[in-house]
Order: structure tokens, then sequence, then C-alpha cells
């Protein structure tokens, strides 16, 4: 991952050549997502719609003290999706690196999201077992 100057200010985050996202100097962080993904986001009330772009999968999230927790999960789900994929082309998908990714991917987003994820980005059924919520709860910050 790689970060930079993004072209309307602020700072843009990369994997490889895809955008991961961007934060703003006001603190509105950017990030893309495949839209089914943006969509169980927005319902559950963790992003918004991008202010220039809604109907495209980017999003959009204010960041300050109190939820940057919130904003680094956004980010790292956003990378997890494209690391994700990488392993599994470039290492097969049973390999223990994709392995790795996809369980992380799963704890950190739980079940229904994940099922979005893996739709939107056409991932292998996983080997790994998905948990539902009241087994184990999901990574993501309150």
């Amino acid at each position: 991952m790689t970060a930079g100057p993004h072209g309307f200010g602020g700072t843009e985050y990369r994997f490889d050549q895809a955008e991961i996202g961007h934060i703003h100097r006001d603190g509105t962080l950017d990030i893309p997502y495949p839209i089914s993904v943006r969509n169980e986001l927005i319902a559950e009330g963790m992003v918004e719609r991008h202010r220039f772009l809604p109907e495209t999968g980017w999003t959009t999230f204010h960041v300050n003290a109190a939820n940057l927790e919130r904003g680094l999960w956004l980010l790292r789900l956003s990378y997890l999706r494209y690391a994700v994929r990488e392993a599994g082309k470039v290492d097969g998908w049973d390999s223990p690196r994709a392995e790795s990714l996809l369980k992380e991917l799963q704890r950190a987003v739980g079940a229904d999201l994940f099922q979005a994820m893996e739709s939107a980005l056409r991932f292998p059924r996983p080997k790994v077992q998905v948990h539902t919520a009241h087994e184990a709860p999901a990574l993501r910050p309150s």
C-alpha cells in the first residue's frame, strides 16, 4: 500500500494501481466499494453516498476524533478486498495467504457484508466457515 497526494487535496491510498480511498484536509474520507457493498454499508448507517458521484460505489465518511477507528476500519475493508483478490489470483485461492485474508475479511465484516463482497467480487466459496452474528461478532468498530 502506498500513500501520496490526492488530486483534489489531501492524501490518497493505493493498493498497487487501485485507489482504496482518500482523505481530504477537512476529514472527508472517500472510499470506493462495489455498489452492493456500498449499499450494505449505507443501510447499516456506516457511510453516505459520495456527494459528487452518488450513483457509483464511492462512499463518504466524515472522520473526527470520536470515529477515527471506524474510518480506519472502512479503509481496511477497502484494502482487504484488493488484497484478497490479488492473493487468490497470484497464489491461488487455496493458498495460506488467500485463506488468511479471507478469514480476516470475514471476521472484520460479518456474514451479511461478507456475502455482498463475495458476490460483487466473485470470490470463490471460502473453505472457512462464516460465523453467525451471535457466534462470533464482527470486528467492526461501534
